[in-house]
């Protein structure tokens, strides 16, 4: 399998670092061991957590001083319109950075998705993408410039940042993350990708989205909708080992946006899957549905939730799917009328081996049902059903 791999140029006088460690000029493989003993020099963390001016342990930096800043001009770039940098904000002032350096050997183009999260305070920090397999911040801040977040990262403000870039194969990036104000103080920030293979299991798969918006990646493409009240946050996350009985609801009022996600567990067995998710605020819920989801009955087929409302620390839940079974994750906002309109989120799904296997809308056992015989009347009835529907 072609894999995407790490290349790491240094400038003179800037340090570097494998899993923390320093290393010297031409080592800049970032070597990891699996689960089972084997060394891997191609896996892509799902995310990067970092402290500007020190980087993250995750992934192989380089990290120094950059005079001045380019405009933050609110427009994120995209896969479908590259964007033009958005010139020179002042070329005044020196702000820490640490930039990281990608390449795609996978024999294909990607787009890849990089989410920038601040939690640090004062104007947090911005992240830029160069193309290249470095950036010298003596350069013009424009030149080789590839696209941008458009919009600083920190706690108090737009926590969450995305960006999207086309990598070409064997084309490299390097994005950096800097302090938008010079000596900021402590800015720790993560770094979260979507869009990198990664042979190092549980697999994973970031996905990301606005609520009300699902995401439309063919990753796990989501629907959106509405729902009436909500169930209760008890703040016990679900787990595999310890199942727990849906918490019932806080509320049965409010009309709440959410969006849905099928999970397709393609195996003769059950299947033990983690859901992690980051919001933009903690406006966010996540319960997984085993089966359908019926926004008018929201402990019908519940099977797990993340105990209380996401934020930038992140929340999780784990749950079992049965073999050839289907569940449904829910992430919806918590109070109404809406605080932020625009609420962003981002979740991986790891514990099944193929991340990216959609789920059937058609299947035999249409009912999920686990006991035998698998197959029986009511698969017939909930096909009919479906069929109505406009499942072909």
């Amino acid at each position: 399998m072609r894999r995407f791999a790490l290349i790491g140029l240094l400038t003179a006088g800037m340090v570097a670092s494998v899993n923390g460690q320093p290393i010297g000029t031409g080592d800049a493989t970032d070597v990891r061991v699996n689960a089972g003993g084997v060394t891997d020099d191609s896996c892509i963390p799902l995310e990067i957590n970092g402290v500007i001016g020190s980087g993250g342990p995750e992934w192989a930096f380089v990290t120094g001083l950059q005079i001045g800043r380019l405009t933050r001009d609110g427009i994120e770039s995209t896969c479908s319109a590259t964007k033009v940098c958005p010139g020179v904000f002042t070329a005044a002032g020196a702000r820490r950075y640490d930039a990281y350096t990608f390449t795609n050997t996978s024999g294909a183009t990607r787009c890849v998705r990089f989410i920038l999260s601040g939690t640090g305070g004062g104007q947090g920090v911005f992240l830029v993408a160069y193309t290249g397999t470095s950036f010298n911040p003596a350069n013009p801040l424009c030149t080789s410039y590839r696209g941008d977040t458009g919009s600083s990262a920190s706690a108090a403000f737009n926590p969450l940042q995305p960006m999207d870039l086309n990598i070409a194969n064997n084309g490299s990036v390097t994005v950096v993350v800097h302090e938008n104000d010079p000596a900021s103080g402590f800015q720790p920030y993560r770094l979260h990708m979507q869009g990198f293979p990664c042979n190092i299991q549980p697999n994973a798969v970031l996905v990301s989205g606005r609520i009300g918006s699902a995401s439309t990646t063919p990753l796990w493409a989501g629907v959106s909708g509405t729902q009436t009240g909500r169930l209760t946050r008890d703040g016990v996350e679900s787990t595999c080992g310890s199942p727990k009985a849906c918490p019932g609801d806080f509320t049965a009022v409010g009309v709440r946006r959410f969006d849905r996600y099928p999970i397709f567990n393609p195996y003769t067995t059950s299947r033990c899957v983690t859901v992690r998710m980051v919001s933009s605020d903690t406006q966010v819920f996540g319960i997984a549905y085993l089966g359908e989801y019926n926004p008018a009955s929201r402990c019908t087929n519940y099977r797990a939730d993340i105990g209380s409302s996401s934020s930038e620390i992140g929340r999780e839940m784990t749950f079992n799917i049965p073999g050839r079974g289907t569940a449904n994750v829910i992430f919806h906002e918590v109070d109404v009328p809406v605080g932020a309109p625009d609420i962003r989120y981002a979740f991986s799904i790891s514990g099944l081996e193929n991340p990216q296997q959609p789920s059937p809308s058609c299947y035999a056992n249409c009912d999920n049902s686990s006991a035998n015989p698998i197959l029986n009347v009511n698969d017939f009835q909930c096909f009919l059903n479906k069929y109505a529907a406009g499942c072909t």
